[in-house]
């Protein structure tokens, strides 16, 4: 049997699953509630959807690694619709982040010369998330256009990953283009906004950040990784049905539009695909169990050797 200390070691290991289960369950409580008052509840898609988010993470197996000290999770439903669910986002952003990092950095290691930036492009507020969504997919592929040109400075940039992202204020929703950038050259930020300007029709912002100047510049990579992997956030309070209908409203558009909202190209080609959810081999001996949750926590127990 395990020690006290080390079940306690696994119970801390999963706090985080544990909170974020019980704010995914606060908010689809108000959903349920306030039916009435949330857009398109009656969406046979969406309502599908709600019933698999209720249920996702509320039961997997766990087992310990006393050699190495190590926890492992298995045997989890997830819903995987990582535009509604928060235990999904935050999954799927920490393996997308520590991906794109670890290519990153194994990219610097091979050459020197790289350098890393990241980059905000923005448009202006549109009424409707839709509007917002087609006008950025447009402007990005005119990117990818104008970037095949040395006349450019968009030209200078040789790999990228990056995604696309949305906040909502009384003017309307507000579209954003996060990239991370490589390249050997210095980019001139104000040509980058001059060409933005063009492609947009006088873009509202641009930001150019180069992480040279970061003291830990590895630390810094994988901090912007795991920022420019994330999904829109609405805060998504429990007694806020405002924010939930944005939430929503977000959810049906990627939804209709088959919204692909991370994208990446040449020497970081492919970094926008699902991430892999293998399982990782960890050396033996361990020790195996299951955890339930139930009244607002998991509760632990250990399987029999």
């Amino acid at each position: 049997m395990m020690h006290e200390k080390e079940l306690t070691a696994v119970k801390d290991k999963f706090l985080p699953l544990e909170e974020l289960k019980n704010n995914q369950n606060e908010i689809i409580s108000v959903l349920e509630k306030s039916k009435d008052e949330v857009i398109s509840f009656e969406h046979a898609y969406l309502r599908n959807c709600i019933d698999k988010t209720k249920k996702c993470a509320e039961y997997f197996k766990w087992s310990y690694y006393p050699l190495s000290n190590k926890t492992e999770r298995s045997n989890t439903f997830f819903c995987k619709n990582h535009h509604l669910c928060l235990i999904c986002a935050q999954r799927r952003n920490v393996i997308k982040s520590n991906e794109w990092s670890n290519k990153i950095n194994a990219l610097l290691k091979v050459n020197k010369l790289l350098q890393v930036s990241h980059l905000i492009l923005t448009i202006k507020n549109k009424k409707n998330i839709d509007e917002a969504y087609e006008v950025l997919i447009k402007y990005k592929g005119k990117i990818t256009k104008i970037a095949r040109s040395k006349k450019y400075e968009f030209n200078k940039i040789l790999g990228y990953v990056g995604s696309i992202e949305f906040t909502k204020s009384e003017n309307g929703w507000h579209g954003h283009i996060h990239m991370i950038l490589l390249h050997t050259e210095n980019l001139n930020s104000l040509k980058l906004h001059r060409e933005w300007g063009k492609i947009s029709d006088a873009a509202h912002y641009i930001e150019l950040i180069d992480t040279k100047s970061s003291e830990n510049q590895l630390t810094y990579i994988k901090n912007l990784c795991k920022y420019v992997s994330k999904p829109s956030q609405f805060s998504a309070q429990k007694n806020n049905i405002h924010e939930l209908n944005l939430k929503i409203e977000f959810f049906i558009m990627c939804r209709k539009k088959h919204a692909r909202l991370l994208f990446s190209g040449g020497l970081l080609r492919g970094l926008d695909k699902e991430p892999n959810y293998e399982k990782i081999d960890l050396a033996t001996p361990r020790y195996e169990g299951i955890a339930i949750f139930k009244n607002k926590k998991y509760q632990y127990r250990q399987l029999a050797a």
